[in-house]
C-alpha cells in the first residue's frame, strides 16, 4: 500500500470529459448555427476585403495628388495598414468546413463561438489602435499643409477640428459596439454550455 496521498478530483475536467447527452432537433439547430456563423465569416471576408481593396486605391492617389508631405506619409501609412488587415482578415474569418459527426459538430461550433468572441473582443489592438497615429499624421498634415484657396484659414481649421472630434467619436464607438458583441458571443457560448447540461 502506498503512502502518497490520492490527488485531488479534477472535476472540470471530469465533467468536460462527460458525453453530451442533446436531444436531436438540438443537434441539427446548432449544425445550422454552425454553418451560419461559417457564412457569416464568408460575406465579412469578401465585404472586408472589397472596401479594402477601393480604400488601398483611394488612398494611393492621394499619395499621387495630395499636397504636402506628411498627407503622402499618412496616405502610405493607410495602404500599410489595409495590407495587413486584409492578411489579419484572411486569418481570422476564414471559414472552416463544419463537421457532420454530432459530437465533433458541438465541440467546433463552441470553439469557433470562443473564436469570433475573441476577435471581436481583441478587435481594438489590430484593426483600431493602429489607426491613431496615421489618422494624427494625416491630420497633423492637414493643419500645417496649404489651405485651399476657396476656404479661410480659420473655417479650414475649424473643419479640421470638427473632422477629428468626429473621428476619436467613432473609434470610442466601434471600441464599444465591439464589446458588446464580445459579449453577444459570450451569451451564445453559456447558452450552448446550459444546452449540453440539459437532460434529453
Amino acid at each position: 500500500m502506498s503512502d502518497r496521498p490520492t490527488p485531488p478530483l479534477d472535476v472540470k475536467a471530469l465533467w468536460k470529459s462527460q458525453p453530451r447527452e442533446i436531444a436531436p432537433v438540438a443537434l441539427a439547430t446548432i449544425r445550422r448555427d454552425a454553418k451560419q456563423l461559417q457564412r457569416r465569416r464568408l460575406r465579412v471576408l469578401i465585404r472586408e476585403t472589397l472596401a479594402a481593396i477601393v480604400a488601398i486605391v483611394i488612398y494611393g492617389l492621394y499619395v499621387r495628388f495630395l499636397p504636402g508631405l506628411l498627407l503622402k506619409i499618412g496616405s502610405g501609412l493607410a495602404i500599410l495598414y489595409l495590407i495587413a488587415s486584409i492578411w489579419f482578415i484572411f486569418v481570422l474569418f476564414r471559414p472552416r468546413r463544419v463537421p457532420n459527426d454530432a459530437a465533433a459538430c458541438l465541440d467546433f461550433h463552441r470553439r469557433e463561438l470562443e473564436r469570433q468572441r475573441d476577435i471581436t473582443r481583441d478587435k481594438w489592438r489590430w484593426a483600431l489602435l493602429p489607426l491613431i497615429p496615421i489618422f494624427a499624421v494625416m491630420i497633423v498634415g492637414r493643419w500645417i499643409g496649404p489651405t485651399p484657396p476657396w476656404r479661410v484659414l480659420w473655417l479650414d481649421h475649424a473643419i479640421i477640428i470638427a473632422s477629428s472630434i468626429v473621428l476619436v467619436e467613432t473609434l470610442i464607438l466601434v471600441w464599444l459596439w465591439n464589446r458588446h458583441r464580445a459579449d453577444r458571443w459570450q451569451d451564445q457560448i453559456d447558452e450552448l454550455d446550459a444546452l449540453g447540461k440539459e437532460e434529453p
